[in-house]
């Protein structure tokens, strides 16, 4: 079963270069399908610093520290604002944190099914959700070790935050019955694999800047070796310069234990201890058509997804 947090309780986050949030209770699993030029994918659902505490603003389940003045962001809990304006780091003064939001009718009814299979399957524990938006442009990056990666992933950012989320889905899974009809309901996007598909990275661009919070693994496929990170592609920093929008990095891990990348398996233990950690929201910065800029984030993106695999494998149990 999940692990649960009284309502009580706070959890204290590390910011980076800029603050320490502090959030109580309430506060995108795509593959990277596309490293420009070529379309590489393979789908099977195809600074920290330390923490300083300045200002203060006080609401129920929030205890915000700030020690700069960038970027005002609102804080809304159940639905109401906190009277005094605070910006959280890096963030845009156009988005907010929200603590729930609204699902269409194929979310309603998808999760209630889906969720006690992930409860058979593993016993989950989700840290660092204050650190995802609940409304608002989002990308999320993950590390891809399972096919149950994005599932996992989709079905704990919905049924915690009431969020949907948009993958990148190999065309070809659109043809294949029900399956492609659940992928065209819950509005995924189709990418042709191997040709260098710029109309999905044009969908998935679109898709961000009118808000949909899009997951996106950026190794591209499944890593045969979960205790390492292949190469992250591009498609993550295509995405974030232009759109503006946070990334927020995410470790995965226990996911394997189930699904590794040469199939399912069902050995022991029989609920495997699964792990999603998600980290600190970044912001690319630069121009998307510079080469250089692109490998800036591409590599810093792929520093604190290390990081949070490292902490996920960490809480897990599991030695290093």
């Amino acid at each position: 079963m999940a692990d649960h947090q009284h309502p009580g309780a706070t959890r204290s986050v590390e910011r980076s270069d800029d603050r320490v949030a502090q959030l109580g209770t309430g506060a995108r699993h795509a593959t990277d399908a596309f490293d420009v030029p070529s379309a590489l994918m393979e789908a099977r659902f195809a600074d920290i610093g330390d923490p300083v505490d300045a200002r203060t603003i006080e609401g129920p389940g929030i205890d915000v520290h700030d020690r700069s003045k960038r970027g005002d962001v609102s804080l809304v809990m159940g639905g109401r604002e906190v009277p005094d304006r605070e910006h959280v780091h890096g963030l845009d003064a156009s988005m907010r944190l929200v603590a729930g939001g609204e699902l269409n009718r194929w979310w309603r009814v998808g999760l209630p099914i889906v969720t006690p299979l992930v409860r058979l399957v593993f016993r989950t524990r989700v840290d660092g959700l204050e650190h995802l938006p609940s409304s608002g442009a989002t990308i999320v990056a993950f590390n891809h070790i399972s096919a149950l990666d994005g599932p996992v992933l989709a079905i704990e950012i919905g049924r915690r935050i009431k969020r949907e989320s948009r993958f990148l889905v190999a065309a070809e899974f659109f043809r294949k019955g029900f399956f492609g009809w659940i992928l065209r309901r819950y509005d995924q996007i189709p990418i042709r694999r191997g040709e260098g598909d710029g109309s999905a990275l044009e969908a998935a661009l679109t898709a961000v800047k009118e808000g949909v919070l899009l997951a996106v693994a950026p190794e591209g496929t499944v890593n045969p070796d979960p205790d390492t990170l292949m190469r992250i592609r591009s498609g993550v920093a295509r995405i974030a310069l232009p759109s503006g929008a946070p990334v927020v990095p995410v470790g995965i891990w226990g996911t394997h234990r189930r699904w590794p990348s040469a199939g399912p398996s069902w050995g022991r233990p029989w609920r495997p201890r699964l792990v999603i950690v998600f980290g600190e929201p970044l912001l690319a910065a630069g121009n998307v058509d510079d080469d250089g800029d692109v490998e800036a984030f591409r590599e810093r993106l792929r520093a604190h997804l290390v990081r949070q695999v490292e902490r996920a494998r960490s809480i897990s149990g599991e030695p290093p």
